[in-house]
């Protein structure tokens, strides 16, 4: 290959990335900045992959078949794309994603010209029936604050993290190569099965990212992708908790009581339902300190009748036979916790959820500043 490429596009895929792989490819020779490299990793196990690749003849892209390593060592598998790659610039397109024509027109130019670390912008996922599932960016709290968004001052970003975790969608990342060096390059711990969070909050300790009010990619959301098929969501979400306070240890970040404030009113809000099927749970088991605790931390992070039937639960935790007349109240002030509170499943979770976090959170005051 003649040409030196501006930007090294990393695609790690596998099997069930087949019947999608081709839109990925096609985004990004659709580009309307052609100055790119496209690496792909196939990590197989089988290599269904290779029958949609071998039939592009373009130069910049380049295949690569490894032996399968699953999506526990994602992380080794993008720094073997990173290795490969010959571009001062990074772009992440995973086999089922995809981008808009002008993406790279729009992140690169600002790469070149300033000293970013990380571009991106705004995601939209989309179901297989083609309809909008989500839109990934900052919510709207934040969208106002541009510096923040951009990591002035740095740390900023680690901060919002905290709490809107996953406003940094993968397809819409362009990373300044010198920089993913600089960190090791793609990180992973070994309890987390992806390497953008960590990965991303690693960089916004180190200086300025670029935010884009535009959508920069398109995930797909499926039911053979690998988070959907292997990977319960209760494992990002007390992962990413975990992987949060190891990187502040790590580089000495110093947390101030008003940020720890708004990231525990953040969760207590998010975890309302938990917090209440946790509480009925210890009362039914006639664990009444706990369920009183629980109650009071749903209380915390809800309005309204919500906040009613956490204060109920409350008291009635500390009566005899509560746990008989709170099945009552619950019926009369939120029905809909009902069907939640009969799923065993659900219940579980909920239990590993609240202690993830709650231990979080010891830990998360044990590092803040007075």
């Amino acid at each position: 290959m003649s040409h030196k490429p501006q930007v090294s596009v990393i695609t790690v895929t596998a099997d069930h990335h087949a019947p999608y792989i081709k839109h990925a490819i096609e985004s990004v020779l659709c580009q309307t900045f052609g100055n790119w490299e496209l690496i792909i990793i196939d990590d197989g196990p089988v290599g269904k992959v290779a029958d949609v690749v071998r039939n592009y003849r373009d130069p910049r892209i380049r295949y690569i078949r490894q032996e399968h390593v699953g999506i526990w060592h994602l992380g080794s598998s993008y720094n073997c794309a990173l290795a490969e790659s010959r571009a001062p610039f990074i772009a992440i397109l995973e086999g089922d994603d995809w981008w808009p024509h002008n993406k790279l027109e729009l992140q690169i130019p600002g790469l070149e010209t300033g000293n970013f670390l990380v571009s991106y912008g705004v995601g939209e996922a989309f179901s297989e029936d083609g309809q909008t599932k989500l839109r990934t960016q900052p919510p709207a709290a934040l969208t106002e604050n541009l510096r923040m968004l951009n990591n002035q001052p740095t740390g900023s970003v680690a901060m919002a993290m905290a709490c809107h975790w996953q406003f940094l969608s993968p397809p819409c990342l362009v990373i300044r190569k010198e920089a993913l060096e600089k960190i090791g390059g793609f990180l992973q711990p070994d309890y987390y099965p992806a390497v953008d969070f960590p990965t991303t909050l690693q960089l916004s300790l180190l200086g300025p990212f670029h935010y884009h009010s535009e959508v920069l990619g398109y995930s797909r959301m499926h039911a053979k992708s690998a988070t959907a098929s292997h990977v319960p969501g209760k494992v990002y979400l007390t992962g990413m908790f975990r992987c949060w306070i190891e990187l502040m240890r790590k580089n000495g970040v110093r947390i101030s009581k008003d940020d720890v404030s708004a990231i525990t009113s953040y969760w207590q809000r998010k975890f309302f339902d938990y917090y209440l099927i946790s509480g009925r749970q210890a009362l039914m088991q006639r664990d009444r300190k706990t369920s009183l605790r629980r109650f009071l931390n749903a209380r915390s992070g809800a309005r309204g009748l919500s906040k009613l039937t956490a204060i109920s639960g409350g008291m009635l935790s500390q009566l005899p036979m509560g746990e008989r007349l709170l099945e009552d109240v619950h019926r009369l002030l939120n029905k809909k916790t009902i069907p939640m509170l009969e799923n065993e499943g659900v219940v579980a979770q909920s239990k590993e959820v609240i202690v993830a976090f709650e231990a979080f959170m010891i830990e998360l005051n044990q590092i803040s500043s007075n």
